[in-house]
């Protein structure tokens, strides 16, 4: 269960997105890196559990488009749908589309024009950095946009945008809080940023892991969360569940981009020590701030 903050309102950064993936730790996970997709070069984390190879951060270096996806919370399935929630970010960033009608089209014209339907639950969050962004979902009819005026802060996480779970009530509250403290110097912020990823307000925890399971919407920072015969179709999972990826990405006003990864987990040793590495891109053309 995952959960994505951004916002619009930094006036030094005026794109700053912090997201945490919850996951099976030991689901096979490659880091953040440059490769191919549709003949582009992006620059993503990839799930390596499906053939697909699929992501749920994509961006694209060359034209700032960027999108997040985060799962909608479903009940265990047996079987596995025909194409994966994960290739949603990658087609995105890779598309010549990038109005949201324009691009649900293409995914019809490339997987079936019941791409959604066969498609698990998900909401997508995508746009270029420097301009608004969409929100879409196969879960509602509803499409939101964001970042249409100055001072926005958002969050999303596994259910529906405007039906938020506690943790992303607290996550925007604490963002707002990082927001007011007028931090200008970028390291100092990166880790005010990490703090609010890592939040832990689970309450409660016991053995039961379906309990547990149903607590996480309450919390920012899932810690490891022991996982007894729970098994997911086909899919490797795990003897531990919680948060395993955080990634922060800002947009200065020179108009770079620097994308900081911190590995918790890669596997369910719990002593493993967390790996943070950081990257930077200068996007030709980006808008330097949203609002001049």
């Amino acid at each position: 269960m995952c959960i994505l903050l951004i916002t619009n309102a930094h006036p030094q950064f005026p794109f700053i997105l912090c997201s945490n993936r919850d996951e099976f730790l030991a689901r096979p996970t490659h880091t953040a890196h440059q490769h191919v997709y549709n003949g582009m070069a992006v620059f993503s984390p990839q799930d390596l559990a499906r053939v697909d190879h699929g992501t749920w951060i994509a961006l694209n270096p060359q034209t700032g488009q960027l999108a997040v996806l985060v799962n909608y919370r479903e009940g265990p399935k047996l079987t596995v749908n025909p194409v994966s929630r994960g290739v949603l970010p990658l087609e995105y960033v890779t598309s010549l589309k990038r109005s949201r009608c324009g691009f649900l089209n293409e995914l019809r014209a490339k997987f079936g024009s019941d791409v959604l339907e066969d498609i698990g639950g998900f909401s997508l969050m995508f746009g270029t950095i420097g301009g608004s962004f969409d929100v879409v979902s196969n879960k509602t009819a509803d499409d939101f946009k964001v970042f249409v005026e100055p001072g926005e802060v958002h969050g999303l996480s596994n259910s529906k945008f405007d039906q938020p779970w506690e943790k992303v009530n607290i996550g925007e509250h604490k963002l707002r809080e990082v927001l007011d403290m007028g931090i200008t110097n970028k390291d100092e912020l990166v880790e005010e940023l990490f703090k609010v990823l890592s939040l832990d307000t689970m309450r409660n925890i016991t053995n039961d892991y379906e309990a547990n399971y149903r607590n996480i919407e309450n919390s920012i920072f899932i810690p490891p969360l022991l996982v007894r015969d729970y098994t997911r179709g086909n899919v490797l999972a795990g003897k531990y569940y919680g948060t395993r990826t955080q990634t922060v990405i800002l947009q200065d006003l020179k108009g770079s981009i620097t994308y900081i990864e911190r590995n918790l987990h890669s596997s369910d040793d719990l002593e493993e020590k967390p790996q943070q590495r950081s990257f930077e891109f200068t996007i030709p053309n980006v808008t330097k701030s949203y609002f001049h």
